[in-house]
Formats: structure tokens, sequence, C-alpha cells
């Protein structure tokens, strides 16, 4: 009978070390970065929002960036009441939504990554 002592090494090669520890990961963040800054960016300016206009007079389309570059400062300025206001709540709910969409295009290069890691691998 064998009883090896936790403090005894694993018998792994160099290459099944390097797939099974934190190494593997680290060369696979660039994947989720790329992902997410691809799906950032395209929702940037192609995603459609309605906001009014800064006048105050009538509402108009903006492109994401533009609804965040028109709202954003809105938040923080004085608050009026009326239908000219701006909806802070309204953009925070987009941003978060934003980011939530961006990380799932990160997870979904991360795991176009990993599996073609696996694949090479193999």
């Amino acid at each position: 009978m064998l009883h090896f002592s936790p403090l005894q090494r694993s018998h792994r090669s160099p290459k099944e070390s390097s797939a099974c520890g934190s190494g593997s990961s680290l060369v696979l963040w660039p994947w989720f970065v790329v992902g997410f800054l691809f799906v950032f960016i395209g929702m940037s300016f192609t995603v459609t929002m309605y906001s009014m206009h800064p006048s105050g007079e009538y509402v108009t389309e903006y492109s994401l960036w533009e609804y965040y570059w028109i709202e954003i400062p809105r938040g923080f300025g004085p608050q009026s009441l009326g239908p000219a206001t701006g909806s802070s709540s309204a953009a925070r709910r987009t941003a978060f939504e934003h980011l939530l969409l961006s990380a799932g295009g990160g997870a979904v290069c991360l795991g176009i990554g990993w599996l073609l890691r696996r694949i090479k691998r193999n």
C-alpha cells in the first residue's frame, strides 16, 4: 500500500502543471477584454436611445454614447420637475445593462479562447 504525503510533489509534466495551474488563466484574460470591448464599443455606436433634447423642447434619438454624453451631466446638475428633465435612473439602468451585456460578450470570447486552447493542446 502506497501512502503519499501532502508535501510530496505531484508527478506531472511541466505542460500538465501549466495547464492546470493559474498560468493558464493568465493567458485567457485578453480574450475576455477583447470580447468585452467589442460588445461595449459596438453597442455604443449601434444602439439608439430617446432622450429629451438639452433645450427641453423635443425628444430626439441619440446613439448610446451621445445619450451618456447628455444624461451624465444632467444627473449631476440641478434637478427640476417637468417633462424636460432627464431620467437619471433610466441612464443608470441603461449603463448597467450595457456593462452586463459587455461582460457577457467577454465571457463568450473567453469560452472561445478556452475552447481553442483545449483543441490546440490535444
